[in-house]
């Protein structure tokens, strides 16, 4: 009989530990699908900030397309009304129209002010770094140059 209770508990043992084994594994199994979930939640609201992001700063870039537009049209005028000068002959009172022309133009010149402040938000708050496509960050950072050399003149 000894050796029958010998088999019986190592048959006890081997279940036990099979036991063990299996609530390990569920436990191990349950942490990873748990870090799984964080992971990814974490991506899901990473990625929803950096879209909402991405349309504010979309708004900033038509309002700058904008205010560029409106300063190129103003120069424009500017380069008629001086190519008109170049060619204008003085004849007595002819010349009114064009000194008020002149007048006007290059003393009511506006002053481009780009809209960059969502930019500055997210350059001055890490929050750039949100942005997964590195192009898209270099693309900012050179414009933001661009447009500062471009209001130094």
């Amino acid at each position: 009989m000894a050796e029958g209770e010998a088999t019986n508990h190592g048959t006890r043992v081997r279940m036990v530990v099979l036991r063990l084994a299996a609530e390990l594994g569920i436990v191990v199994l349950g942490v990873s699908i748990a870090l799984w979930a964080d992971g990814w939640t974490t991506d899901r609201r990473e990625r929803e900030v950096e879209s909402a992001r991405l349309v504010a700063l979309q708004g900033d870039l038509i309002r700058t397309l904008e205010e560029v537009g409106q300063t190129r049209e103003y120069s424009d005028s500017v380069a008629d009304g001086l190519r008109q000068l170049v060619g204008f002959t003085y004849v007595d009172g002819e010349d009114d129209a064009v000194m008020e022309a002149l007048r006007t133009g290059f003393f009511g010149m506006p002053e481009l002010q780009p809209e960059l402040s969502v930019y500055d938000d997210l350059r001055s708050s890490g929050e750039l770094a949100l942005f997964s496509d590195a192009s898209l960050r270099q693309a900012l950072s050179a414009m933001r140059a661009r447009i500062d050399r471009l209001l130094v003149y």
